[in-house]
């Protein structure tokens, strides 16, 4: 069993077989035989990870819950929990287990025999067809080469990257890859000419076909192939059409999250990657009015996530959303009449807070009247509900959302979140509790953060939100005061609304850092919110 433990780690970045599954790199998900596919949350990927890596090993649940949660937060009986939460994923049996045995007063092993790492990769370069003289074969196999090898560097060992000339054509080998660059060659007087076709398979549809000349240094040319090759597949998994009309699809911001999370893995660069790869795209081809919407949704995504931009700063918000307007603006006339991208353009607008909601509620109309994306429209939907001070009706729309998405998923957390601060925002502090405490689950690692914005004006701070407050350093304290402004208290039209979100939180942390934690510049009616709050709780 050792053996076979070793198999599967030495290969951690290949997919890998148990029984009727494949799981992909990092067990960011799993297919099913029949393809139906399953996600798997953080939590779950944690406990996998660490099972499903040494067969046969037995696990405490104090190791498990190690893996799941580094910072002690959780309890053990979290780790039960995930365990048998998998186990209905999985489609096994407490009683008659095929992948998870419980060792009782012990802990857990991974029983099912690994089948070895799974050959199926990320891409393939291949087959070649075309005739070629073979004293400029060797130019070829060497552009090849330098090509594959780029590729599998671009993706940091996340993937796996093949090349492999003389690949069948036969669909049953095809399918041991998700995508195929195929490689068709005219030797002709001038030099050796090369299209590049890029595929999904095994259903071989065409995402694109680049044209190479191997006129000059291969070097440069593999490097501008592998960009190419690379922008493709990325907005091809971003933007997809078999996939962004399904009715539980997250929205445009969720699809490129889950874009970068395929194609890196949840360590991966995230929205860093997805900036650089627009950045070098848009200098490209700055007109391509797909591409700057989604450059908006990624500047929007800097302010969500404070990434690169100071929270307590309202000019750096100021000029963050002025340019997602301008892009906006300049996608909206190719946009329309395609859901998910007038829903993305809806949602910045809305986000933007500068007046565009008569805009925004039309564009919400077009896409729920023309697209099947049901649970993104809903997303949507609430938040401008929510905006214009209407929480009842926007909590309806995140139960719809959330009834049609993946459970688990990075939109389900999303909804979460918009459905808890919804009832906060009404004053409902038990209701938006009950919501918020699916995340010390789901989020295991952001809970005790998370746990310091639920809290209540005058409660005493629970264990795990006191930590956190402890290791809180004064820096700290103001960007999260800042995001609690700036991306939560704007999301909400009314100021009594606002004012709810708020007092709860600065009520415990105004009198622990003081006044300097507010943010010097707020539009109003924040700026008065905030003065009336610090006067309030500085003296406490």
């Amino acid at each position: 069993m050792a053996e076979a433990a070793a198999a599967v780690d030495r290969d951690a970045p290949s997919r890998v077989r148990f029984h009727e599954l494949v799981f992909e790199p990092g067990f960011v998900g799993a297919t099913r035989e029949d393809g139906q596919r399953l996600r798997f949350s953080r939590q779950d990927r944690a406990v996998l990870a660490t099972l499903a890596r040494r067969p046969g090993q037995l696990f405490s649940r104090d190791q498990l819950l190690d893996a799941m949660d580094p910072e002690g937060e959780a309890g053990d009986r979290n780790v039960d929990y995930v365990v048998n939460r998998l186990r209905k994923k999985l489609g096994d049996s407490a009683r008659a287990p095929r992948f998870i045995a419980t060792q009782y007063g012990e802990g857990y092993v991974w029983i099912a025999p690994p089948k070895g790492p799974e050959r199926a990769g990320f891409l393939v370069v291949g087959p070649v067809h075309g005739l070629i003289d073979s004293a400029r074969r060797p130019r070829l196999d060497a552009f090849l080469q330098a090509l594959a090898g780029k590729l599998s560097a671009h993706y940091a060992g996340a993937q796996v990257v093949a090349l492999r000339p003389d690949l069948s054509d036969d669909p049953p080998l095809r399918g041991e890859f998700r995508f195929s660059a195929g490689v068709d060659v005219v030797d002709a007087e001038a030099g050796l000419r090369v299209a590049l076709t890029l595929r999904e398979e095994p259903g071989r549809r065409a995402v694109r076909t680049l044209r190479c000349e191997l006129d000059r240094d291969l070097e440069p040319l593999a490097e501008e192939a592998c960009e190419r090759l690379a922008s493709a597949l990325w907005r091809d998994l971003a933007l997809a059409p078999s996939a962004g009309e399904a009715p539980g699809s997250g929205t445009l911001e969720i699809r490129m999250q889950d874009a970068a999370l395929a194609l890196f893995g949840s360590r991966g660069p995230g929205w860093r990657y997805i900036s650089a790869r627009l950045e070098h795209e848009l200098a490209a081809d700055p007109d391509d009015p797909v591409l700057a919407l989604m450059s908006a949704v990624t500047l929007f995504a800097r302010t969500l996530h404070a990434i690169d931009i100071d929270p307590a700063d309202m000019a750096a918000y100021e000029a963050i959303e002025a340019r997602i307007e301008t892009l906006v603006f300049r996608a909206l006339p190719h946009v329309r009449g395609e859901p998910l991208l007038a829903l993305a353009a809806a949602k910045l607008l809305l986000c933007i807070f500068r007046g565009h909601v008569g805009l925004v509620q039309e564009l919400l109309a077009e896409a729920r009247a023309t697209g099947a994306n049901f649970a993104a429209a809903q997303a949507v939907t609430g938040q401008l509900h929510a905006y214009l001070g209407e929480l009842d009706a926007a909590c309806a729309a995140y139960d719809r959302a959330l009834s049609l998405c993946r459970p688990g998923s990075e939109f389900a957390v999303q909804l979460i979140v918009l459905k808890a601060r919804a009832l906060r925002a009404g004053g409902e502090i038990a209701g938006a509790f009950a919501v918020y405490d699916q995340l010390a689950e789901l989020r295991p690692r952001d809970w005790p953060i998370l746990r310091v914005f639920m809290l209540a004006e005058g409660e005493t701070p629970p264990e795990v939100a006191e930590r956190a407050l402890a290791r809180l350093a004064p820096e700290h304290a103001a960007m999260l005061v800042g995001r609690l402004f700036f991306t939560t208290a704007r999301s909400l039209g009314r100021p009594e609304h606002a004012r709810n979100v708020l007092i709860g939180p600065l009520s415990h942390l105004i009198p622990r850092y003081g006044r300097g934690v507010i943010p010097a510049r707020l539009p109003e009616p924040l700026a008065t919110m905030a003065r009336e709050l610090t006067a309030e709780y500085a003296r406490t």
